[in-house]
């Protein structure tokens, strides 16, 4: 008993103890130091950090609370914040089998849920402690549950869980990923559940205050606001609420559900009211194309997800879509009993009316419900039949006008080709069809009846009219032998309306086709037979076509028979092409033997007017395959000519084989000229269809005489040439030598002309170029110019007399002699050239001229000029943008030669002064220029005739300014002139004096006894188009 005793106290004391400990553990936890070491122990495990501000326990009343609890990442950004998180837990319900949460409160959470571009949420990289290891990396996949037995079996609960009071406060979520770029907003989230799991009963309540969601390209989605009730009695939802707002949808959802628990299927009966406002739907998805106009849906879902009852309705109540204006649309569908049927599909716009109404049958292939295993697709059944009337072209089409009306019908039933058992009909009219190409209106009709029964596909009937176009085609397929029966025919008496309703335009004359398909798909043969007359597109006239051909079932196709006539011209040919392989592909090295001949064509025939009149004849042969082709071409051209010159007879013989083209012989004659060519060429690898990159060639021209007179009748003279080229396209080499003589170009004959020229590479080199005017009188060139447009030049004369020169000879104009030399280097973008020009030894009608002298520079994108004619000349050209500047000056200029120039040769005279102008020569309305003359002086056969001290004029800006000009004539007379003239503007010019009678005698002798004055007093104004001239005119001492 002492023992018993002792041994009890001891028991008691240890419990005590025990008690004490876990009541000061208790205690502990809530202390700011325990709060402090299990957060350091946390952050240590994981890459974030968790944290707190309070926390609260007790196990006696089942407490569990935080407050400002928040979780963050590594990089300090916070995820998760909780301003009270509490959980109380009635511990005394479970002696009653109950557990009972009597409150679950979260306040104001707030969470930003990101996932980066890898996968892997900002959550997992706070939280998690490390990488798996390799166990767990090794894990082998649980097998998948027996077949008819479920994937996840609870064990029954041994005790009832009641839900008292759940709920979230004033919640936010914050989702952003990279994987495909989104990012959304939910603000205001209110949840409150209530529940009794044994009861089979819950209460719901879910509401979002706002929300927004931003896709990539600009597609944003707005919620104004989102509410869910939802009360479950005794495994019965009812009822469920649901409402959404937002810019372009509100949607209303009410019903209730039953037999959640009881049945394998729940009973539905759901109602759905929705509009959606297409404006702001075009606004979210950022669509460019005009949306207006609401849609309202009305949805009724009754009975179970196997078999349900479906009433679908929807109105459009009219607006624009896609830049088309709509007047309204609806659509009513029902689903009852497993069959679908579209009672209604209307669509009504201003451009027409289009309805539809159908059924499809899904009972027979659902026999035992949607979701049952047991199913046959091949029994559904349908039938639909769609109607278009009355659509206005005009108003879909900018430039169409015209009537279309539609009528297609489907009905039959399967879906696969080979048990489907369907019929397909097309019914299409059109009237008044006017398009931009079409000249006048056209009417259009099509029929079409298709049938697909027992395995075989019929294109009962096809027929299309287009205006005069009539096209008809009917076939059959067997899908088991895929032997294919088929028929087309065209018959098209004018082509232009029917291919500009097409877009195709340009095109006229008539067209016939026949062709018969026959064979099997994989080994079909096409019989074809063309027939064209009177073609033409655009300004070429192609003539009467014809055509026989045939595609046989080896994939050859065999042209019988081509032939194009057009007035005299013919081409003619035939021969086979070994078009398709296996599989109907087209071989990509196809074997071709071909025959064109030509006879008597005449360019004038097909184009006018014709660049090159004359007959061609020749044959075309072409042999072995399109990779390694072998071919003949004979050419010959008789009385070939072109508009400006006379070609001759041509005959030209070309081979090509293994690659190379060899020119057996191409040669002019014409009269008494002749021209030979001959050369080869290798262009191809041979078996490839590779062309080369760098051809070989070589080529000789070469002709004894040429006389120009056969090929321009203006022209004469002879030459002849030696050309020798060869090497490679990219690197040629070559000799070119030209020889002329007596030449007459008409305006200037020309007694010799010798070239010798050089291609080497990129470079052609002239060695030399001389040009005879007259015996010991030439001009000589020498030079060169890369295809880089880098060039070298020199080009001058010693000296050539200006008799030499026959328009100036022939008209008298001045002797002397002219020298000049001009060389240069650089490039044609840069152009670089100097040198000289000399008029010597000049003189008119017998009257020295002073000598003249220009020195001309090209450089640095600008020109210069500078000479003395007797008067200094500057001038200045930029060559890049066209601005320029220039001066003469004049210093006691003599005038006299200048007047027999003009055949006035009893004038002489005196002049001092300048002339500049200045501006752009592609703006020439900004050019400004000035006439300054301190002296004039001219005398009539020695005698004073007028005389100027004051000579003015100035233009800019388009308007002509005159200072003052003051002429003295004679010893008595005077004239004084001022004001501006506009050219486009006003006139505004004074002009008054005395002009002695006297003046008129020195140019006409009948006149020489006039005396006396003419005084005048006149201004002019108004414009060039309408002057206005006011003045007095007096005749004083007339005798």
């Amino acid at each position: 008993m002492k023992r018993l005793r002792k041994f009890l106290f001891l028991l008691s004391l240890l419990l005590l103890l025990l008690f004490l400990v876990v009541l000061g553990g208790l205690f502990y936890l809530e202390t700011d130091h325990a709060g402090r070491w299990i957060t350091r122990k946390i952050d240590a495990a994981i890459p974030g950090s968790v944290d707190w501000e309070a926390f609260h326990f007790s196990l006696l009343a089942g407490e569990i609370e935080f407050t400002g609890f928040e979780i963050r990442d590594a990089q300090g950004e916070r995820l998760l914040r909780l301003d009270r998180f509490f959980l109380d837990i009635a511990w005394r319900s479970l002696f009653g089998g109950n557990l009972t949460i009597a409150a679950l409160h979260l306040e104001h959470p707030s969470i930003a849920f990101t996932i980066d571009a890898g996968g892997v949420s900002n959550f997992e990289r706070a939280l998690r402690a490390g990488t798996p290891g390799k166990e767990a990396e090794r894990r082998e996949p649980e097998p998948p549950p027996a077949p008819g037995r479920p994937a996840l079996a609870l064990p029954p609960l041994p005790l009832n869980v009641v839900v008292a009071d759940a709920r979230i406060v004033g919640g936010t979520v914050r989702y952003t990923t990279a994987v495909a770029p989104m990012t959304a907003m939910l603000d205001g989230i209110d949840l409150a559940i209530d529940a009794n799991l044994r009861k089979k009963g819950a209460n719901l309540t879910l509401r979002i205050g706002r929300g927004r969601v931003v896709q990539q390209e600009g597609i944003s989605t707005d919620l104004s606001g989102f509410s869910l009730e939802a009360r479950m009695v005794d495994g019965q939802l009812d009822p469920v609420t649901l409402d959404l707002e937002s810019p372009a949808l509100r949607l209303a959802l009410r019903g209730h559900v039953h037999d959640l628990f009881t049945a394998p299927l729940p009973r539905l009966d759901l109602s759905i009211e929705a509009t959606a406002r297409t404006g702001e739907v075009r606004r979210a998805l950022s669509l460019e194309a005009p949306l207006s106009g609401s849609v309202d849906v009305r949805l009724r879902v009754q009975g179970r997800p196997d078999d349900p009852d479906v009433a679908l309705h929807v109105v459009h109540d009219g607006g624009e879509i896609a830049g088309y204006a709509l007047e309204g649309a609806e659509l009513d569908m029902t689903l009852t009993q497993r069959r679908l049927s579209l009672n209604e599909f209307t669509v009504t716009a201003p451009a027409g009316r289009v309805s539809g109404k159908g059924t499809i049958r899904l009972d027979r292939a659902f026999p035992a419900g949607f979701l049952a295993s047991r199913r046959d697709l091949e029994a559904i059944a349908y039938d639909f039949h769609l109607l278009a009337e009355g659509i206005a072209l005009g108003r879909l089409l900018p430039g169409h006008a015209g009537r279309l009306d539609a009528e297609v019908a489907l009905s039959g039933g399967g879906i696969s080709p080979e048990t489907m058992d369907a019929e397909c009909s097309l019914d299409l009219s059109g009237a008044g069809i006017e398009t931009p190409q079409l000249a006048a209106p056209l009417d259009l009709t099509l029929t079409t009846r298709a049938r697909l029964a027992e395995g075989e596909a019929h294109l009962e009937r096809f027929e299309a009219r287009a205006g005069e176009v009539h096209l008809t085609a009917q076939g059959d397929l067997p899908l088991a032998t895929r032997k294919v029966a088929a028929t087309l025919r065209l018959d098209a008496p004018r082509l232009r309306e029917p291919l500009a309703l097409a877009g195709v335009s340009g095109v006229s004359g008539a067209l016939s086709l026949r062709a018969d398909l026959s064979g099997t798909l994989e080994r079909p043969r096409l019989d074809l037979t063309l027939g064209g007359n009177a073609l033409r597109f655009e300004e070429t006239t192609i003539g009467d076509l014809a055509l026989a051909a045939l595609l046989d079932e080896k994939g050859t196709l065999r042209i019988s028979r081509l032939a194009l006539a057009n007035h005299g011209s013919r081409i003619e040919g035939s021969g086979t092409v070994g078009l398709l392989g296996e599989g109907l592909a087209l071989r990509p090295d196809p074997p071709i033997d071909m025959t064109i001949a030509l006879h008597s064509v005449e360019a004038g025939d097909f184009v006018e007017p014709a660049p090159v009149s004359g007959i061609l004849s020749g044959d075309l042969r072409i042999s072995g395959r399109v990779s390694d082709p072998a071919a003949t071409i004979v050419l010959r051209g008789r009385d070939l000519a072109t508009p400006a010159a006379t070609i001759g007879d041509l005959d030209a013989t070309i081979d090509v084989a293994k690659g190379e083209a060899h020119i057996a012989g191409i040669t002019l004659a014409n009269g008494a000229s002749h021209l030979a060519i001959r050369g080869e060429g290798r262009f191809m690898r041979p078996g490839t269809r590779t062309l080369l990159e760098d051809p070989t060639f070589t080529l000789d021209i070469t002709s004894d005489a040429l006389q120009i007179e056969n090929f321009i009748e203006t022209l004469a003279g002879r030459l002849t040439l030696d050309g020798h080229f060869a090497g490679r396209l990219r690197n040629p080499r070559g000799t070119l030598r030209v020889t002329g003589e007596g030449i007459d170009l008409g305006a200037q004959k020309i007694p010799g002309i010798r070239l010798s020229a050089r291609l080497e590479g990129k470079r052609a080199i002239l060695d030399a170029l001389s040009v005879t005017l007259a015996p010991a009188e030439k001009i000589e060139a020498h030079g060169s110019f890369s295809f880089d447009q880098a060039y070298e030049i020199e080009i001058g004369t010693a000296g050539i007399s200006l008799a030499s020169i026959d328009p100036i000879r022939k008209g008298g104009i001045a002797d002397g002699r002219l020298a000049f030399t001009f060389s240069g280097a650089g490039r044609l973008q840069d152009p670089h050239l100097s040198g000289e020009l000399s008029l010597s030894e000049l003189s008119v009608q017998g009257k020295p001229l002073h000598p003249v002298r220009l020195d001309i520079e090209v450089a640095e994108g600008n020109a210069h000029v500078r000479g003395d004619l007797g008067f200094d000349l500057g001038a200045d050209y930029r060559l890049a943008d066209g601005a320029f500047s220039a001066r003469l000056t004049f210093q006691e200029t003599d005038l006299a030669p200048y007047f027999a120039l003009a055949a006035q040769q009893d004038l002489s005279g005196v002049l001092s002064g300048t002339v500049s102008a200045r501006g752009n020569v592609r703006n020439p309305e900004d050019v400004v220029a000035d006439v300054i003359l301190s002296r004039l002086a001219v005398a009539f056969r020695e005698e004073a005739l007028l005389r100027s001290e004051r000579f003015e004029v100035h233009y800019g800006g388009g308007r002509v300014t005159v200072p003052g000009i003051a002429l003295s004539l004679l010893d008595s007379g005077k004239l004084e002139l001022s004001g501006g003239a506009d050219p486009k503007g006003p006139l505004d010019l004074a002009v008054s004096g005395e002009i002695p009678l006297e003046v008129a005698s020195r140019f006409a002798e009948d006149l020489s006894d006039l005396h006396g004055a003419l005084r005048l007093s006149a201004t002019l104004s108004g414009t060039a188009k309408r002057p206005a001239i006011e003045g007095e005119l007096r005749l004083e001492e007339i005798g």
